[in-house]
This record gives structure tokens, sequence and C-alpha cells, in this order.
């Protein structure tokens, strides 16, 4: 299958490569955006374990009290 040729005006070629320069850029941004909001979901999702464990700890040590209480 041949190739044919386009032409394409040099100002609009030019326009069309500055189009392109500004959403290379924008796609960056985006992965950047991305990635950060990835690492404050990791921190968050720690801190929550953390939470869950430190609650659990609290319960079970307040249950121990209520059962030494309850003799």
């Amino acid at each position: 299958m041949g190739e044919t040729p386009v032409f394409v005006k040099i100002e609009e070629y030019k326009e069309l490569l500055s189009i392109m320069s500004v959403i290379d850029k924008k796609l960056e941004d985006v992965r950047e955006t991305l990635a950060k909001v990835k690492k404050l979901k990791h921190e968050e999702d720690e801190q929550i374990i953390s939470w869950t464990a430190n609650l659990n700890d609290v319960s079970k040590k307040i249950d121990y009290i209520n059962e030494l209480l309850a003799e």
C-alpha cells in the first residue's frame, strides 16, 4: 500500500507543534498530580490502619478494665 504525501501550510504546522507542546505539558502536569494523589492516598491508608490498631488496643484495655471491675 503506497503512502501519499500530505501537504500542510507552514503556519498551520507551527501552530500544531505549539498545540502539541501545550498538550504534552498538560499531560505531564496531570501525571505529576496523579502521582501526588496516589502518595497522599497511601499515606492516608497507613494513617487509618494506625488509628484502627490504636482503637483496637484501647478497646481491649477497656474490656480488660471492665472485666476487672465486674469481679
